[in-house]
């Protein structure tokens, strides 16, 4: 019985995360006709940022929370807008430094914080090629809440 080797090529995905897929090898073997290999990629995001937000209260306030962007590149990725799914914030975005941009959200209302927890979305648009669209899930804790 011989080694083989093979070579996979990988062509990339939309999204990012790890994808596992199954290869079936065949072989010439009567006991074993073919043998199921599982492969697995990592696809990493080129723009680095907070994916996730909670405002809590610190000192009976709500304190507004900043989001930097960068890229793996190094090429600067600009914020376009920022559109709030929940309706709760208001998001500012600040100015770029270097390679870097950042918004800033504070909520619109402090004292009309939903009772419902569920978490809502910032969708923010860049002009980054391959990342136009990126999401920012956040929440707002209760008074008192952990």
């Amino acid at each position: 019985m011989g080694t083989a080797h093979y070579t996979v090529k990988f062509l990339g995905s939309d999204t990012s995360g790890v994808i596992t897929e199954k290869m079936r090898v065949n072989l010439e073997g009567a006991s074993t006709p073919y043998i199921d290999v599982v492969v697995r990629a990592t696809v990493v995001s080129d723009v680095l940022y907070r994916k996730s937000l909670d405002f809590r209260q610190q000192g009976g306030k709500y304190a507004p929370q900043e989001v930097n962007f960068k890229t793996r590149s190094g090429a600067p990725v600009e914020i376009l807008s920022v559109e709030d799914t929940g309706g709760l914030l208001e998001t500012q975005i600040l100015d770029r430094k270097g390679h870097r941009s950042a918004l800033k959200a504070h909520l619109i209302d402090p004292n009309a914080v939903p009772i419902n927890q569920r978490r809502h979305k910032l969708i923010v648009s860049t002009d980054h090629e391959e990342e136009p669209k990126l999401e920012i899930t956040y929440r707002i804790a209760l008074p008192g809440t952990r």
